[in-house]
């Protein structure tokens, strides 16, 4: 596995962290991925160690985000557009090159 493979990996568990026992659609998953996977193959061999758990805290932070939208609409499911906006408030105060404000 390379290191971006394994840094979405990570970045998947802390999502889904914060997400708790809500379902994730594969429709949000794959838009993680298309997310952030631009951002780590430019990124991750510079200092993923250095900034992994500000970006990991982030992504669970998200993942919390989302979950509530779904449970606001009375569903179980995180959808795209719930992860979409999750990401989008959480980045704003991003600090991190990972997570830039409004995707980068």
């Amino acid at each position: 596995m390379s290191l971006i493979d394994d840094a979405l990996g990570q970045m998947y568990v802390a999502f889904g962290h914060g997400a708790g026992s809500m379902r994730v659609s594969r429709e949000a998953v794959r838009a993680l991925r298309g997310r952030y996977r631009g951002i780590l193959e430019r990124e991750a061999e510079k200092h993923w160690e250095q900034e992994a758990v500000e970006v990991l805290e982030r992504l669970r932070a998200v993942g919390r985000l989302a979950a509530q939208k779904a449970a606001e609409r009375g569903d179980t499911i995180i959808r795209v557009d719930d992860f979409t906006s999750a990401a989008l408030s959480v980045e704003v105060t991003s600090q991190t090159e990972y997570c830039p404000p409004n995707g980068g």
